[in-house]
Parts: C-alpha cells; sequence; structure tokens
C-alpha cells in the first residue's frame, strides 16, 4: 500500500491518497501518520481518497475504532473520496459511526473535482 500526504496550507487542507492493498495494518499505519500531519499544520479541511485501492481488507471494527477515536481536531471538515460502492459504504460506516465523536463535518463523494466543491476549495492544476 501506498500511502501520500499533501498539504495546501493556504487552504488548511490534508489531501491524503490509499494506493494499492488497503489492509487493517496499512490503515492503522496510515492513520497515525494522517494525524501527525495535522498536528504539524493548521489542518481544517481534510479529504481522504480511497479511489486508487485496488483491494480492500479491512475489518469493520478497524473502521468503527477509528471512527469512534475522537483524534480529529475540533471543527475538522472531512471528506472520502470514494468511487467504488465498496469504498463507499466503508466510508458511509465510518461517517455514521463518527458523527458522535467528530466535532465537524463528514461527506462521502464519488470524485475528488466533488471533495474539492464540497469544502469550496480550487482544484490545483
Amino acid at each position: 500500500m501506498a500511502h501520500t500526504i499533501d498539504i495546501r496550507e493556504e487552504f488548511g487542507l490534508l489531501h491524503i491518497r490509499y494506493d494499492g492493498e488497503l489492509t487493517d495494518a496499512g490503515l492503522l499505519e496510515g492513520f497515525a501518520e494522517d494525524l501527525e500531519a495535522m498536528k504539524r499544520h493548521a489542518v481544517r479541511n481534510v479529504i481522504v481518497d480511497l479511489g486508487c485501492i485496488s483491494s480492500l481488507s479491512v475489518k469493520s471494527q478497524t473502521n468503527l475504532r477509528l471512527a469512534g477515536s475522537g483524534a480529529f481536531p475540533k471543527g475538522t471538515r472531512l471528506v472520502f473520496v470514494a468511487p467504488c460502492d465498496v469504498q463507499f459504504g466503508m466510508a458511509r460506516m465510518f461517517e455514521l459511526a463518527a458523527e458522535a465523536a467528530l466535532s465537524g463535518e463528514i461527506f462521502v463523494v464519488r470524485s475528488v473535482a466533488e471533495a474539492y466543491a464540497e469544502l469550496g476549495i480550487p482544484e490545483e492544476g
């Protein structure tokens, strides 16, 4: 699994991309890296792009544990990009489980363009 993080400081944006096979271990490791990046920068908007995942092997319990962790700073706007139905379902499960723990907004969309539009941020390039 590849995991990349792009930061656009002028918009307080962390754009996370997962690529290849996503497993429990990969998700947990990536989540920890994402939180560290959020602490180092003034992040208030997060895009989690699941569009390049070729295989998804994440247990529901792992997804629910991360969703309920309350790890995101107050007011964070989180958008999942989930073009495939399985990814969309996983992101929606996260959204529903995280509502109580996240004092911000969560959206699940099908494309990167929709994610940027939802946040009101212009897409790069």
